[in-house]
């Protein structure tokens, strides 16, 4: 899970700045 962790925040945060470039 430690190891998931950073990925899933590297992910949400690619998210959320694809969502605000598209925005």
């Amino acid at each position: 899970i430690l190891t998931t962790f950073p990925l899933l925040t590297t992910l949400a945060r690619s998210t959320s700045r694809f969502l605000g470039e598209r925005r």
